[in-house]
C-alpha cells in the first residue's frame, strides 16, 4: 500500500486538544520520509494545510508545529500568522520566530 500523507488527518482533531495516541500516531506519519510536509485537505468549503489545522484548531500541538517549521519546504499562508498575532497566541509566535517563518510582510505587526 503506497504511503498517503493525508493519513496525518486521522489523528488530527479539528477542535480541542489531541489525546496523547493521537499525537503520537500524527507524528510518527509526520516522521515518514515520503510525508508531505504542505499536505492539505478540504475543510468546510476551503482547502486547509495541516499547519494551518493545527495551529487553528488544536491545543498541546507545539511538538508538531515545531517538527513542521523545521522544514524548508514549508508553506506559511499569511493568514496563519496573522491569526496567532490576533490571538496574541505568543508560544506559537515564538516557534515561527526561532525558525524564521514570520513573512517580512508581517514582523512589523510582532
Amino acid at each position: 500500500m503506497p504511503f498517503d500523507s493525508m493519513e496525518v488527518f486521522r489523528y488530527i482533531p479539528e477542535s480541542g486538544s489531541m489525546s496523547k495516541l493521537q499525537h503520537e500516531q500524527a507524528f510518527e506519519i509526520m516522521k515518514h520520509k515520503d510525508f508531505d510536509v504542505n499536505v492539505t485537505r478540504p475543510f468546510y468549503g476551503r482547502t486547509v494545510s495541516l499547519l494551518e489545522l493545527l495551529v487553528h484548531r488544536t491545543h498541546n500541538s507545539e511538538e508538531l508545529i515545531e517538527y513542521l517549521l523545521k522544514k524548508p519546504t514549508i508553506e506559511i499562508k499569511d493568514d496563519v500568522v496573522i491569526e496567532l498575532i490576533a490571538k496574541k497566541d505568543q508560544n506559537t509566535l515564538q516557534l515561527f520566530k526561532k525558525y524564521k517563518k514570520i513573512p517580512k510582510t508581517l514582523k512589523n505587526l510582532i
